[in-house]
């Protein structure tokens, strides 16, 4: 009816009016500021060994101060203070060495990142056999066996070396990119400055606790037990540095944010240590056995049963992988061994070489989120899997095998200071200064380069979880990914290296 009639109009059809678009509500950011401890078991585990060892190292220091000063005339104080004088001066002479490596390795992977990732490839392959080398010239035993070690590792080294050439300048491009936000943040290292001045006080005081376990009941098994807690806490202490360059570093690319060195400090010491101490146990202990198994999926075809299990072990071990791995750090055949042991020992520093380049990129999800570190693990590959490419991209990365390569090269030199020292003073001390020196100064060369490795387990992850970021506008990242879609070719652009049985490559 019209107006006029006194009627009202009806209403126009629902299709007279647009339909209105339906927006998806924003999805809530994740919280950043957990205060969930995470993986408490473990923690509780890592803090019993800490305080057991603490004890055990005072009582051992005690019982060696104790000799030599009440009874400087029996067979144990003259023993002892022959392990200080003799023993002690080289070891701590690699530890202050090593410190001074570790930071010039950063430094210069900081100016120079394309030149050095080449010249640490290389001069790992030169130190190592100079140095195995040497210790064979010594002419004892048990220097032989270590130089032999040394020459056969850096025989797999050069291998290595050879075999990723062409992976070099685009690693060196993402070191360039990755390590460009350091000089934002002011202080970003002193956590590892922190970590490596406790690890020199706390390696000073292992070392006298080892000379008073000499003449304890049961020297060897004690020795063994202050090593392997030396390792873990070691460990612990070098991702603790990278748990708190990768929050600073994660919430720079993901949120914009300029976030407080020192709260992230005390979050890795408080809420996250206990994914830090799962993965320092954790992972080492997957990889060990992926070489195995790796190194036998070599030799597939000889023995049709062997290798079959070799292929199911490797198999397993990568479905493992997918609940513990580094990354989360960043989002928390006998019978060939004996025939040929030399190529056993080569392809074995080969396959070890290869197999830490997964062990860095998770410790985003645990720094920036406080996740648990197998819930950082699983998120952090989901992530990578949710961009075609990516985990092939990620498994053909050298960072951390270029990172491991530091901490090998600077025990070398440490070897080479420490055993010329040893044999020059008391030759019967040689192997095991040797032995002793080689350990530190890996240990304390990893955690000095513990920024520089989690600024590239940052770039990657932050770059998966959003591509499309200002920051990533020139990505060598997007790059790569794109070449591959484009041409249709591996991540590497050469022959796979042997991380996956021959049809996962090939699918890659």
């Amino acid at each position: 009816m019209s107006v006029a009639s006194g009627g009202e109009d009806p209403p126009p059809p629902a299709a007279a009016y647009p339909p209105l678009m339906q927006q998806t509500p924003p999805q809530p950011l994740a919280s950043l500021n957990s205060r969930v401890y995470t993986n408490q078991i473990t923690l509780c585990l890592f803090l019993l060994q800490l305080a057991a060892a603490g004890l055990a190292v005072g009582f051992f220091v005690y019982r060696a101060v104790k000799d030599i000063v009440q009874d400087p005339r029996s067979r144990n104080a003259r023993r002892e203070q022959s392990l200080l004088r003799q023993w002690l001066p080289p070891v701590e002479g690699a530890v202050a060495l090593s410190i001074v490596l570790a930071f010039a390795w950063q430094k210069a992977v900081r100016a120079w990142p394309r030149a050095m990732v080449t010249v640490i490839l290389w001069s790992a392959f030169g130190v190592t056999l100079a140095v195995g080398s040497l210790l064979m010239c010594f002419s004892m035993p048990a220097t032989v066996g270590l130089g032999v070690a040394l020459v056969v590792f850096s025989i797999g080294t050069g291998l290595y070396a050879c075999w990723v050439t062409r992976r070099v300048g685009f690693t060196a491009r993402v070191f360039k990119k990755a390590v460009q936000p350091v000089d934002k943040f002011r202080g970003l290292n002193g956590p590892a400055y922190l970590m490596v001045a406790a690890g020199f006080v706390w390696i000073s005081v292992w070392c006298v606790a080892v000379i008073g376990a000499v003449n304890f009941r049961f020297p060897g098994l004690t020795i063994l037990a202050l090593v392997v807690s030396l390792a873990w806490t070691a460990e612990v202490m070098r991702n603790v540095a990278n748990l708190t360059a990768s929050r600073v570093i994660a919430l720079y690319y993901l949120r914009g944010m300029q976030s407080s060195v020192q709260f992230s400090f005390q979050r890795a010491l408080s809420y996250n240590l206990g994914s830090a101490c799962l993965g320092s146990l954790f992972v080492p202990t997957i990889e060990a056995l992926r070489i195995l198994a790796r190194g036998l999926n070599l030799l597939e075809g000889e023995d049709e049963f062997m290798f079959s299990c070799a292929h199911c072990c490797l198999n397993v071990m990568n479905a493992v992988f997918e609940f513990g791995n580094s990354w989360a750090f960043v989002h928390v055949s006998e019978a060939f061994l004996l025939l040929s042991p030399c190529i056993s020992s080569v392809l074995t520093s080969l396959v070890c070489l290869t197999m830490v380049i997964r062990l860095c990129w998770f410790v985003e999800q645990i720094a920036a989120y406080g996740r648990g570190f197998v819930q950082a693990s699983r998120s952090t590959w989901n992530q990578f899997e949710g961009q075609p490419g990516m985990p092939a991209l990620a498994d053909a990365d050298i960072t951390s095998s270029v990172c491991f390569l530091t901490g090998v090269t600077s025990g070398a030199l440490c070897v080479a200071l420490a055993g010329s020292w040893t044999f020059v003073t008391h030759k019967h001390y040689t192997a095991t200064v040797s032995l002793m020196a080689f350990y530190v100064g890996y240990l304390m060369t990893r955690i000095g380069m513990a920024l520089p490795q989690a600024c590239v387990g940052c770039y990657y992850v932050c770059y998966a979880e959003n591509p499309r970021s200002r920051l990533f506008e020139d990505s060598p990242i997007g790059e790569r990914l794109n070449k591959m879609k484009e041409d249709g070719q591996d991540a590497v652009g050469v022959a796979p290296t042997p991380r996956f049985p021959h049809q996962h490559v090939s699918a890659a």
